[in-house]
């Protein structure tokens, strides 16, 4: 099943504290009907299970997006993760394998998808991911909506979208093997830090979406199918300073009592 999950984090010197709190229920990746993709010409279909959901008739110029039952919010200071693994039918010469986390605007009851421009021009979002032939691989924030221009359109301007170099080039994905990806964005005060292959790159707020809200999960294919499982969204806060405040104090009363108790 696609899981959400919400974790908190107190840091205070050397000490770690996580605590798993409950799942997101009824995220609906797994439903068919939650999904939608693009090929000119040609039909998308999409096949599922509990544990994983298939596209076929796609080609390297193809884009799938699910959508989420429900929106997550990201506050500042909180990070959210979202990591899976795909199986990619075939990987064509020149093609490249995105994915991102989008808001899907006015797009969210898009049924529509004749043009990938009209199914997804209003949605905005952060993407990645390896492109065959490229020597270093690109983050890219599209904090704009445009129309006649699709969500994973790379040359729709600076107006639309900004990209960050990473310091070399993802791996490209193998076919007919499992290829897990994975991405953080953390929302900042005044931007967004986004995380992919051990590395960070920085998006000010100027050059980041507005809504702070995510609904949408979202592929470019690099040939005729892909298979997605172990999807995951992760989000992980880290409280405000008077919390480790909290947490000092309720430290230093348990140390204290257990001093009391050896005597």
């Amino acid at each position: 099943m696609m899981k959400i999950t919400k974790n908190t984090i107190l840091t205070s010197s050397s000490i770690l504290i996580a605590s798993a709190l409950a799942a997101h229920a009824g995220t609906g990746l797994y439903d068919t009907a939650n999904w939608h993709g693009y090929r000119s010409n040609a039909t998308v279909s999409f096949t599922a299970d509990e544990t994983s959901i298939t596209a076929s008739g796609l080609d390297k110029d193809s884009y799938i997006w699910g959508f989420l039952d429900e929106a997550i919010v990201l506050g500042v200071g909180e990070t959210l993760t979202v990591s899976g693994t795909a199986n990619l039918k075939s990987v064509n010469s020149g093609s490249a394998f995105y994915f991102g986390l989008y808001n899907s605007g006015s797009n969210r009851n898009t049924t529509e998808v004749s043009s990938i421009a009209t199914a997804t021009w209003d949605m905005t979002g952060f993407f990645s991911g390896p492109k065959d032939g490229d020597a270093v691989s690109k983050v890219y924030s599209r904090y704009n909506a445009k129309s006649g221009a699709g969500f994973m359109t790379t040359n729709q301007g600076a107006a639309y979208i900004a990209s960050e170099n990473l310091s070399s080039a993802l791996t490209m994905p193998v076919a007919g093997t499992d290829y897990a990806f994975s991405m953080t964005i953390t929302r900042n005060a005044a931007d967004y830090t986004i995380g992919l292959n051990g590395e960070t790159v920085v998006f000010t707020t100027e050059k980041s979406f507005a809504a702070n809200s995510f609904d949408t999960i979202a592929f470019k294919s690099t040939g005729t199918g892909i298979s997605l499982s172990g999807l995951s969204l992760e989000l992980t806060s880290i409280p405000e300073p008077s919390a480790f405040g909290f947490l000092a104090g309720t430290l230093a009363l348990l140390f204290a009592g257990t001093r009391r108790r050896r005597r």
